[in-house]
């Protein structure tokens, strides 16, 4: 049986983050510029063998350094080219994981943020059109239970920039 004062103890034993080091920051470098690129063609490119890149590759997968790899979809060739942010107040006095859930099981959502500021929660949605976006909002999203109120913002343009370590 754990005493407080060994669950006070485990709280504060937070796991130190993986520290990358020049080597690895290429190789990542590397993998978010294209993630298809083999480790062959990355140690071509950082002078090493590919038996190294691999195993440093598997390292920063183990760390959770990479978390995966994805296709970068360009959902207007879909229909879908429209984006929306949405910024949402909740209910405080209910659980905010039900409304969260609610709002991940429409299929217009792509993402909710746990937020700070004047909103609770921000809601990524992409839809066709303006109708579309009409029906999300006024018909899925506003069914969501504890949702107080929502403003939606279009988005005109993005610009990201590369994760770097």
């Amino acid at each position: 049986m754990k005493t407080p004062s060994a669950d006070a103890a485990a709280l504060r034993e937070t796991p130190s983050p993986y520290v990358p080091d020049e080597t690895d920051r290429r190789i990542i470098e590397h993998l978010v510029s294209n993630a298809r690129q083999s480790a062959r063609a990355i140690a071509r490119e950082i002078s090493m063998s590919p038996g190294a890149v691999s195993e440093r590759i598997s390292r920063l997968e183990a760390a959770g350094v990479i978390l995966g790899y994805h296709a970068d979809i360009d959902a207007a060739a879909l229909g879908f080219g429209v984006d929306v942010l949405v910024g949402a107040l909740v209910d405080q006095h209910s659980g905010i994981e039900q409304t969260v859930d609610a709002l991940l099981e429409i299929e217009e959502v792509q993402t909710v943020y746990l937020t700070t500021g004047a909103w609770d929660l921000v809601i990524e949605v992409r839809v066709r059109d303006h109708p579309h976006l009409r029906d999300v909002m006024l018909g899925s999203i506003r069914a969501v239970p504890n949702l107080q109120r929502s403003e939606a913002m279009i988005i005109l343009e993005s610009h990201s920039g590369q994760t770097k370590a």
